[in-house]
């Protein structure tokens, strides 16, 4: 089954609101967020990479797929100021 970036977004804010660090499902949601990266949003991205902050969870790779694709949306200004602060700081909180 595929999930949609929506999809992958909500479980893992559930997961993370509830403090719940399942490691093979934070895996299986980064995998599938990395294969779509393209049509993520930027709300989207920002809810994967707080929840993964929340979690403590540092994916590089995952976190390199969301970096760019942040990056592609502030140059097109596909980007709201929440995004960009709620994205800015879960890789401050990672590093």
């Amino acid at each position: 089954m595929r999930w949609d970036p929506k999809d992958l977004a909500s479980i893992a804010w559930a997961f993370a609101t509830w403090n719940v660090p399942h490691r093979p499902l934070l895996e299986a949601i980064s995998s599938s967020s990395i294969a779509t990266i393209n049509e993520f949003h930027m709300r989207e991205l920002a809810s994967i990479a707080w929840s993964f902050a929340t979690l403590r969870c540092h994916d590089v790779p995952l976190l390199e797929a969301l970096s760019s694709s942040a990056v592609g949306k502030l140059s097109s200004g596909d980007a709201s100021a929440k995004g960009i602060s709620t994205t800015a700081w879960a890789f401050a909180t990672l590093r």
